[in-house]
């Protein structure tokens, strides 16, 4: 399987000398660098991966001002794309290689769907409530169907439709997180998947997070969130124990320098 290593821009020689390098921010297009400070980034490793976000028209120009700009003086430039129009103008450039972001694979990443079926955790939750005649009735835990576990352990574009058009787009891998609730993807023959760890992105705002570190889990959460730039993200150090049945062929792990929680 191959690893990469994700560092921020601001210490690209955290992915110094690895087998491939992961450059770029997820959620918010403020963050890319100039086509200067990108090329840059093509000295770290013997494969770099750009990773674009959610773009405005001006964000989309200045992505891709970047991607041609590493293209140019590298080989074909694999660009991680989390916006269906950056997507799309990625597949008509022959210079780039498409990939699906985590952002547009549409994966379900509540924390809380992890003990969706934890009958323990589900039970401090378990109470009295009025009915609408004012009776009070018992709100009780009922253990999601197999059918429900799979369908949240998968994401919305493993469907056979949407695979047959993204491969028209000369696309052949997504990426995912490594979600609570545990991972399950068939995709189709020619089609591979990268794995992100430790960080699972849950949310994403328009403009950063404003505040200082501090704050703490809410208690419907197993886990605790991170605030980084405009994204919330929880941890999870757990490999899928299904791993080795799993259509996934690249092990991403994201390294920062700093990192804050929220409520």
């Amino acid at each position: 399987m191959e690893r990469a290593v994700w560092v921020d821009w601001g210490d690209l020689t955290g992915a110094t000398g690895t087998e491939r390098a992961y450059v770029g921010d997820e959620a918010d297009e403020r963050a890319l660098p100039t086509p200067d400070d990108a090329v840059r980034a093509l000295d770290l490793a013997a494969a770099v991966t750009l990773v674009t976000p959610p773009v405005s028209q001006c964000g989309l120009e200045r992505a891709l001002a970047v991607a041609d700009a590493m293209a140019s003086v590298g080989s074909r430039l694999e660009v991680v794309c989390n916006d269906w129009g950056m997507l799309r103008a990625v597949a008509a450039n022959a210079r780039l290689i498409p990939v699906v972001g985590r952002l547009l694979a549409r994966q379900a990443t509540d924390p809380r769907l992890g003990v969706l079926d934890d009958g323990a955790w589900q039970a401090r939750f378990e109470r009295d409530v009025p009915h609408a005649d004012g009776t009070l009735v018992r709100l009780r835990h009922r253990p999601p169907t197999p059918d429900l576990r799979r369908l949240l352990r998968t994401c919305a574009l493993d469907a056979p439709v949407t695979l047959e058009w993204l491969a028209r787009l000369r696309v052949s891998r997504l990426e995912v997180g490594n979600v609570l609730q545990g991972l399950e993807l068939t995709l189709r023959p020619g089609f591979t998947a990268t794995l992100h760890m430790p960080e699972v992105l849950v949310a994403v705002a328009r403009d950063p997070w404003p505040g200082g570190p501090g704050g703490r889990c809410h208690p419907s959460l197993p886990v605790v969130l991170h605030r980084h730039g405009s994204g919330i993200y929880y941890r999870n150090d757990r490999l899928p124990t299904n791993l080795a049945t799993l259509p996934v062929d690249r092990l991403v792990v994201r390294r920062r320098a700093s990192s804050m929680t929220v409520q």
